[in-house]
């Protein structure tokens, strides 16, 4: 009898052996993620928390709020309890952290909370939304009489283009700053800022539209708009109006908030940081007589991304110094392949244009790409592309795509737009991701 019980104790011993070498995935719709994530003290599950702070104290929800966990490619949810703590296990990697169904009274940035395997717990602050009067319409203002947190509600498809207008009259010189709060997981919604000029009793027009400065995603771009306050009256009068447009219908009344924040004293700080002009230095007219010279076709045939199934290599490619432009390299014979190219005036795989124009569509956003206003150099490289779109990369031209697959967030660990598409790349390969190479471009 005991050797029966010894022999069934060493087989359930080797049943959580096999087991624990492996992951249970739980069935779809399920919130608890997948099991077998273990730390370190004796194969305990480690949870991923979720806890929230309301000015500077510890808040306990009192609806249905839920926390979630997102990775790329899906969410997972989990209730807060009445501890005011969100638990989740089977989480594996890194993960952008939001909140599904919180309170209206109150608001949060939905792009700032992270966690990871060596960071699993994270601490969302909610900050109370002050409520405004008017009616959000030109002459009838929200008007707004300090800092602090603010809701624009669309309630049709007229407003989303108009805008919900506000208006505020500074009580101190200083640097104030306007920035938008809409979750860049959801990538569905861009905001923007209409700038107005005039006063009280005159709208005035457009001084300038803001559809970025903050964080962004590759069709959600946060607007943040920074203006110094050099004169304090009742005649100093800030209008400005918030709009957006979607990709997909969008479910009304519909909010996006947006934070009103002083930054300093008017001369204690830089001014507001604007984006340096980056003009292009690339000889278009030498390069056709180049490619002319060396007997290279302007408009090769067979177009291949610079993709190895979904993975970019910069290593692959390398610059040659004699033509100014990047290559194929071949390790094998330590030689220069086929030219790079890279699709400016046409859509690529990684982002897709309602005109199919890539770089040079109205809604793709160049003048202010990590630091550098793109504009003018964007637009004369469109202005010289080959019948597909294309230009040879130049060193420039390389520098611009990793600027702003940078600025985009294409490849964030796992959370950036690209990636989301099951693109990869290490830091330094991020450029390629509008780039390739004709196979019947041999260079000579």
């Amino acid at each position: 009898m005991k050797k029966l019980f010894l022999i069934f104790t060493l087989l359930c011993a080797l049943v959580v052996l096999v087991s624990g070498c492996g992951s249970f995935s739980n069935p779809p719709g399920s919130t608890g993620g997948n099991l077998g994530n273990t730390g370190s003290s004796g194969g305990t599950v480690q949870a991923f928390t979720v806890s929230l702070e309301h000015e500077g104290k510890k808040y306990i929800p009192d609806n249905n709020l839920k926390a979630q966990w997102y990775d790329g490619s899906g969410y997972k949810q989990a209730e807060f309890n009445s501890e005011g703590v969100a638990s989740i296990t089977g989480l594996d990697g890194d993960y952008s952290v939001t909140l599904d169904g919180l309170d209206d009274r109150f608001t949060y940035n939905p792009n700032i909370y992270f966690v990871s395997n060596d960071e699993r717990d994270v601490t969302i602050t909610l900050h109370t939304l002050t409520p405004t009067d008017g009616r959000g319409e030109v002459y009838h203002e929200h008007y707004i009489y300090g800092v602090g947190y603010y809701r624009a509600t669309f309630n049709s498809d007229y407003e989303m283009q108009r805008g919900i207008f506000f208006a505020y009259v500074p009580l101190n010189k200083g640097i104030y700053t306007v920035e938008s709060y809409v979750d860049l997981t959801l990538n569905e919604v861009n905001p923007k800022l209409n700038v107005y000029v005039g006063n009280r009793n005159y709208a005035g027009n457009i001084q300038r539209c803001v559809d970025d400065g903050s964080l962004s995603s590759n069709f959600t771009k946060n607007f943040k708009y920074e203006v110094e306050v050099k004169t304090v009256s009742q005649s100093v009068y800030y209008r400005f109006a918030v709009i957006f447009e979607s990709r997909s219908p969008v479910s009304y009344p519909f909010n996006i908030d947006f934070e009103l924040r002083y930054q300093s004293e008017a001369g204690e700080a830089e001014p507001p940081v604007r984006s340096v002009p980056k003009p292009s230095e690339e000889d278009f007219t030498e390069r056709r007589s180049q490619f002319s010279a060396k007997g290279l076709n302007w408009q090769p045939s067979g177009w291949t991304y610079a993709d190895i199934n979904k993975y970019y290599y910069a290593d692959l490619f390398r610059f040659n110094n004699e033509d100014g432009l990047w290559h194929v390299w071949n390790k094998d014979t330590n030689s220069y392949g086929a030219i790079l190219w890279a699709k400016i005036k046409k859509d690529n795989n990684v982002f897709q244009t309602e005109s199919q124009t890539g770089f040079a569509d109205g809604l793709v956003s160049t003048n202010y790409v990590n630091g550098y206003n793109y504009d003018s150099f964007i637009s004369n490289y469109s202005a010289n592309v080959n019948g597909d779109g294309c230009y040879p990369v130049t060193a420039e031209l390389k520098e611009f795509l990793q600027n702003f697959a940078i600025n985009q967030r294409y490849f964030m660990d796992g959370r950036g737009w690209a990636e989301d598409l099951g693109f990869k790349a290490t830091e330094e390969s991020q450029w390629l991701f509008a780039c390739g190479y004709y196979t019947a471009d041999i260079y000579l």
